[in-house]
């Protein structure tokens, strides 16, 4: 139910076919998993050539709640390839961490890349690198390239990507409340003024804002309309329009209702009304 795309670039062209097949591919044939991956084989010319692969990842700005997969066939040959991939994750362009987590026989981290350590069976297991995102995102970037011990033409080297586990974006959390008193805090008798707070806040821990927030009440029969005015929110507007001042409330005449208001994470929006006991 989310969206997710794959976009290619740098030096695409340097991708060749494995065993008569086109890459980039889904296929069965790489990391002794069974599973199907999503396939690369680059035969790079030099060791400055790269290929970039960009992940977005649900709506942008709220993406994903966070994502867990692994790269298959990620190793090393003396005298011929090193692979090289550089991991990285944002949300609405702000960093987000990656934990990469090597398997032992077949590569190493070295500060957000996967490097190649030795060579492993492309079908087989050993070459495996675990890239986790514990925090929301919604773009991830890969980009494959050679190591340094690479030879300055080097060899074609066959890597995938497998099936991705994810969880769900995080929502929003709205707590609210209304406060009744009598403004100047005297007493309640015909002709005091009555203030209404109705106050909303975003208590979630995700970073995800609470928008098109309706925040509605009607007053009560024995109160006469005075104003309400709105703060906190960013946008919002009073919707159906506010009664007329000195309107009498009887037969629900008196709805105040404030819709599409936006707040981030721990803001509060409120809405003071005032009316006039009868």
């Amino acid at each position: 139910g989310y969206d997710l795309s794959i976009a290619l670039s740098g030096d695409t062209n340097r991708f060749t076919a494995r065993n008569g097949t086109a890459t980039p591919a889904t296929s069965t044939d790489v990391g002794g998993t069974g599973q199907f991956a999503l396939m690369s084989n680059a035969n790079f010319e030099s060791t400055a050539e790269a290929i970039t692969y960009t992940f977005a990842l649900g709506d942008p700005g709220v993406g994903l709640g966070g994502l867990q997969f692994d790269v298959f066939d990620v190793d090393a040959q003396t005298g011929a390839w090193q692979d090289r991939f550089e991991v990285s994750a944002s949300l609405g362009g702000a960093a987000v961490p990656v934990t990469l987590t090597p398997t032992v026989t077949g590569n190493y981290v070295s500060g957000n890349a996967f490097v190649g350590l030795a060579p492993v069976p492309t079908a087989g297991g050993g070459g495996e690198g675990t890239i986790t995102v514990t925090d929301p995102l919604d773009t991830l970037t890969i980009i494959y390239r050679t190591g340094v011990r690479s030879p300055a033409n080097p060899n074609a080297q066959v890597t995938a990507y497998s099936l991705i586990d994810f969880c769900p974006p995080e929502t929003a959390i709205l707590e609210a409340s209304k406060t009744v008193a009598v403004v100047g805090d005297g007493f309640a008798i015909p002709g005091s003024d009555i203030a209404y707070m109705l106050t909303v806040t975003n208590v979630g821990t995700s970073t995800v804002s609470a928008e098109d927030i309706v925040v509605a009440d009607t007053l009560p029969e024995d109160l006469v309309f005075v104003s309400a005015v709105p703060s906190g929110f960013t946008g919002g507007a009073f919707a159906p329009a506010l009664p007329a001042t000195n309107t009498d409330c009887v037969g629900d005449a008196c709805l105040i209702s404030f819709a599409g208001g936006t707040l981030g994470v721990g803001e509060t929006g409120e809405i003071l009304i005032t009316a006039r006991l009868k």
